[in-house]
């Protein structure tokens, strides 16, 4: 059989995680800079890098100190004890309600009891919740309506506000992956998540990854030593909270406690609203800036943002901000648009995400016209009216609101692009259904007030992103663009993870596997457990024939991470081509507990039990193969 045709031995990473979960918040922290800052009286970064910790929403808890949080994290329950009203107003807002532990929601918008739906003919989706635990099902059926399979998930965490939807968590010993059925607003009803189509979709093993919980969780728990896995507990804090904006407590406590009425130093809380405003806007667009990619800074983590800080410091975003002039705004981010609108532009520096938003709660909806339009007029209100339509229409529009006509909102097309129009523009344009050709080829980088990169900075995102476009569309001119900016990187720094990887796949686009293999290697020295590099080894040395190799770089990364399917399908076909039955027969069942759809899973198997006489089981197995294999063509087509 032509194993290697189907999704076990898809190797283009998914490196963006834009579509794989349905929410609106902002991001985590965890820095390792002693840089003063120079705007402000309490413009204090914090630097140090082990946590207390906190649990859930406005909770503590007894969590172990983790890698890449200050000591000093007290969790939002202690912030509360003394800024009751801000804790209790902030209630309101989605930020709050970001995650939860899914069985413990006392709060949750969705109706479990009603969840049931159907995709095709023979899929179906529920949720259930039983001694308390919730569990999501995907249910098969063949042509003669009898069950294929009806596989459960247990579901640790939900994710959103339910302002516009949530998706759901399972752990499986830290790593972290989406379930296939999501809860949406607009319904309300369950359906699908994001991106999944109705028959061909990654079921319960979309990876939710480091750069996803980043933004999507208060305080993660990274693993210490394994890329996108996360420790126990996974998390610290569930929801946003405090800290997030304003920077560890614990010597804001520690300061009004026993020093502020001996010592001459100032509060060594983080407040936004004094701080620079190109730093000011970094506490929020540490998550709602999303971009075509976010490329970390060498050394750097997804989780080391803190308060004060640039985004530049830890991250090059490659932004969207092409689509804005050709009229395809609604997939831009609110900053790249906000970054554009005149009222930015004309402000000088005074305009910030906060000037229009209360970050500690949200305006219910009978009350947000009249409170954007005065965020309006602090601006725009000289004593005399600067609308140019008639005051009648104007109230007879949504109560005189300024948003409805200079704010409109957008489909919503992806869920880290603006709902509403931030470019502020005095006559809305036409709908642009495509933007232009080389807006979609340009790579710009986002500029912040007062920052300028290192051309060294901007070549190695804009190369990195390159050969990731160029592995995953096999694009050989994007490849060759690519390796002369990776090689100068690679030369100065062969501890640069993220250069390795790409320089990798570019390689191996140009028909290099020699080259690739050896920037994979080299990232192995460094980091022995390094999933993705693990991975392509294996894959490689497969597919070049290097069977013991593969069999043990498999191993490897089995050790890893178990709970792949396509991991555990690779391991079987090369233990079958090694004549290594038993042990192949033993992984493919692996594969299929955790897959049960897996065509090929079920192909291989039916010919490795009829090699050792189990007739039965071989039948068996045949028959699934011909039910799915259906689907496993549209998986090598995806």
């Amino acid at each position: 059989m032509q194993w290697m045709s189907g999704r076990f031995f898809r190797l283009r990473s998914v490196w963006s995680c834009a579509t794989a979960l349905v929410i609106s918040v902002t991001i985590l922290s965890g820095c390792g800079t002693d840089s003063k800052l120079d705007s402000g009286k309490s413009e204090t970064a914090v630097t140090e890098r082990q946590p207390r910790a906190s649990k859930s929403r406005i909770a503590a808890s007894s969590a172990p100190a983790v890698l890449g949080y200050s000591k000093q994290f007290v969790g939002s329950q202690a912030c509360s004890a003394c800024h009751t009203d801000v804790a209790d107003e902030y209630q309101t807002h989605p930020m709050a309600h970001a995650m939860a532990v899914a069985a413990d929601d006392d709060d949750r918008p969705e109706n479990i009891s009603e969840s049931k739906f159907i995709t095709t003919p023979s899929l179906s989706y529920r949720v259930e919740e039983h001694d308390g635990k919730i569990f999501h099902h995907e249910r098969r059926i063949d042509s003669k309506g009898e069950v294929v399979y009806d596989q459960a998930v247990p579901i640790d965490y939900a994710v959103g506000s339910g302002s516009r939807g949530r998706s759901y968590l399972t752990n499986m010993d830290g790593r972290l992956y989406q379930s296939a059925v999501s809860w949406y607003t607009d319904g309300p009803k369950w359906g699908l998540s994001p991106g999944y189509a109705p028959e061909y979709h990654e079921r319960f093993e979309r990876r939710v990854t480091h750069a996803c919980l980043a933004c999507h969780s208060g305080r993660a728990n990274p693993h210490p030593t394994d890329t996108n896995r996360f420790g126990k507990p996974a998390f610290l804090e569930h929801a946003i909270g405090c800290e997030r904006c304003h920077g560890a407590g614990g010597e804001h406590i520690e300061f009004h406690q026993t020093k502020q009425a001996t010592s001459q130093d100032s509060d060594p809380i983080v407040n936004p609203e004094r701080l620079s405003s190109g730093r000011k806007d970094a506490v929020c667009t540490q998550c709602h800036l999303q971009g075509r990619r976010r490329i970390l800074q060498y050394g750097r983590s997804e989780f080391d943002f803190r308060p004060g800080m640039n985004i530049s410091d830890i991250w090059v975003t490659l932004v969207k901000t092409a689509g804005i002039k050709s009229g395809t705004a609604a997939a831009v981010s609110q900053v790249e648009q906000m970054y554009e609108s005149q009222c930015y532009k004309k402000s000088d520096g005074q305009l910030t995400c906060i000037s229009c938003h209360d970050p500690h709660r949200r305006p219910n909806a009978g009350e947000a016209a009249n409170f954007y339009r005065q965020r309006c007029l602090n601006c725009h209100d000289s004593g005399q009216t600067e609308c140019s339509e008639v005051l009648a229409v104007r109230q007879h529009s949504d109560s005189d609101s300024c948003i409805s006509c200079h704010m409109p909102s957008f489909a919503a097309l992806d869920v880290h692009a603006a709902q509403t129009d931030h470019r502020v523009l005095k006559q809305q344009p036409l709908p642009t259904s495509q933007q232009p050709d080389n807006a979609a080829r340009e790579l710009t980088v986002f500029s912040e007030p007062d920052v300028r990169l290192s051309q060294r900075d901007i070549d190695r995102a804009k190369a990195i992103f390159l050969a990731e476009m160029a592995y995953l569309g096999g694009n050989s001119e994007l490849a060759q663009q690519a390796i002369p900016m990776l090689i100068k990187v690679v030369e100065s720094n062969r501890h640069d993870t993220e250069a390795l990887l790409a320089m990798g796949k570019a390689m191996m686009q140009m028909g290099q596997p020699e080259m690739a293999m050896r920037a994979w290697t080299t990232i192995l020295q460094d980091q022995p457990r390094h999933e993705e590099a693990l991975e392509a080894i294996a894959a490689l040395t497969h597919q070049s024939g290097q069977l013991e190799q593969a069999e043990q770089t498999y191993k490897e990364l089995l050790n890893v991470n178990p709970t792949r399917s396509r991991y555990l399908g690779r391991m079987a076909h090369v233990l079958g081509q090694l004549g290594k039955f038993p042990e192949g027969i033993a992984a493919a069942e692996a594969a299929l507990a955790i897959d049960p759809s897996l065509a090929q899973a079920h192909g291989w198997l039916a010919e490795a039990y009829r090699s050792i006489g189990d007739i039965k089981k071989a039948d068996d197995h045949a028959q699934k193969f011909e039910l799915f294999r259906s689907n496993e063509s549209q998986d090598a087509g995806q």
